[in-house]
């Protein structure tokens, strides 16, 4: 019942840090795209005379993404655990109804 447990939380956890991966990086996107936009002005200097602005930038995508990575890994396993609950209730239910049926089905054989 463990491995199928788990099984069952690792299937649906990938799924959900595939869909919530799409989603970190099209924020992560719009970040950049936003950062770099009020970096730039109508006369930006290139970026290779000032390298503070490539450092920033790359601490605010870093800063960005391990925060996201944080919310994608507590929203896939919420996900999972309500998909294994629902799952195991179901199983559970059907578990219940077959012992009913064969302890039915034995008490028959014994009258």
């Amino acid at each position: 019942m463990d491995a199928a447990k788990f099984l069952i939380l690792n299937q649906m956890c990938s799924i959900y840090c595939t869909e919530l991966l799409t989603l970190k990086d099209t924020a992560r996107a719009a970040v950049s795209d936003h950062t770099i936009i009020r970096i730039i002005s109508k006369n930006p200097p290139p970026f290779s005379t000032n390298s503070c602005i490539l450092e920033w930038a790359k601490h605010k995508v870093t800063v960005k993404r391990t925060s996201l990575m944080v919310q994608i890994k507590e929203k896939a396993y919420a996900k999972a655990k309500a998909n294994y609950n629902t799952f195991l209730t179901v199983a559970e239910l059907k578990y219940t109804n077959d012992i009913e049926a064969v302890h039915k089905g034995y008490n028959k054989c014994l009258t």
